[in-house]
Order: C-alpha cells, then sequence, then structure tokens
C-alpha cells in the first residue's frame, strides 16, 4: 500500500476530506542546483492536494492521518493515464503507414502526425471514461489507514 500523511479538513458520512502539501523529491536529488525540474519545484511547492478518502478509522476534522492507496490500483491508474495513449498515438501512426503503403497512397509527414493526434485524443476520451468507472470501486479509492505518529524530540 502507498502511504502518505495528511490532514482531515472536512468530514462526510464515512469520508474524509484530507488536505496534504505536495513534496518533490529534489531536496535528495544531488543535481538540483541545476535542474529546471527542482526550480519549477520551487515555484509550485506550497501546493496542496484535497482528496476525499474513506475515513475506516472515524478520525475527526483536524487529526493527522496516514491515507493509503493500494499499488495495483496506482500501476493501472499510471498506465492507463500516461502509458497506453502513448502507445495508442504510436500505433496509429504506424497503422497509417501501413495502410498508405498497402493502398500505394503517398502520406505527407503531416497527415500522419494529424492521424497520430487523433488517435491520442480518442484515448484521452475512453481514457476519461474508463477511469470515471474506476473511481466508483473501493479497490480504487484512498482510504484513511491510521493517525500519524507525531515525533517528539526529547532536549537533553
Amino acid at each position: 500500500m502507498i502511504e502518505e500523511t495528511a490532514i482531515i479538513i472536512k468530514r462526510e458520512g464515512e469520508y474524509a476530506w484530507v488536505e496534504k502539501q505536495r513534496q518533490s523529491t529534489c531536496g535528495s536529488c544531488s543535481a538540483n542546483k541545476g535542474c529546471g525540474t527542482a526550480v519549477l519545484g520551487k515555484v509550485f511547492e506550497k501546493r496542496f492536494v484535497t482528496v476525499k478518502a474513506r475515513n475506516q478509522i472515524n478520525a475527526e476534522v483536524g487529526a493527522e492521518v496516514v491515507i493509503g492507496l493500494n499499488e495495483s490500483a496506482m500501476l493501472k491508474a499510471a498506465f492507463l493515464v500516461y502509458l497506453l495513449p502513448l502507445l495508442i498515438m504510436i500505433t496509429t501512426a504506424i497503422f497509417a503507414e501501413m495502410v498508405a503503403t498497402m493502398f500505394q497512397v503517398e502520406l505527407h509527414d503531416l497527415s500522419v502526425a494529424g492521424l497520430a493526434i487523433m488517435g491520442l485524443l480518442v484515448t484521452f476520451k475512453v481514457v476519461k471514461r474508463k477511469m470515471g468507472n474506476l473511481a466508483n470501486k473501493s479497490h480504487y479509492e484512498p482510504v484513511i489507514v491510521r493517525y500519524a505518529q507525531s515525533v517528539h524530540v526529547n532536549s537533553l
């Protein structure tokens, strides 16, 4: 299970809205001083993400909790959103070239690119519908797993 710490900002029945500050992993990278991604991360570092999670521990507003998401759900969603559209776009371009060669029709590169982009857009529409269907399944929803443990430092 992938886990993150967040704070409950609102409760709705068996669900709670939790808020988490976005974090970048750039702080642990040795190349962060000369990296464009690190610069963009600093610009947008104060953004918060709000997520609706199933509140299975019945935590109250203001509580710091750990939310979890099943790894397989995250992998499937990442595949659908990132990899599948690219694969379909490339496949559409290759298929267009093959059909043009088979029928001895000359396609310009711009036509092939246009068809590939059309394949990409159609895939985005299908993925959006599929993700909407997956969002209603409990396997794909975040869950409040437990209260976060605060770290206390004892002074000497």
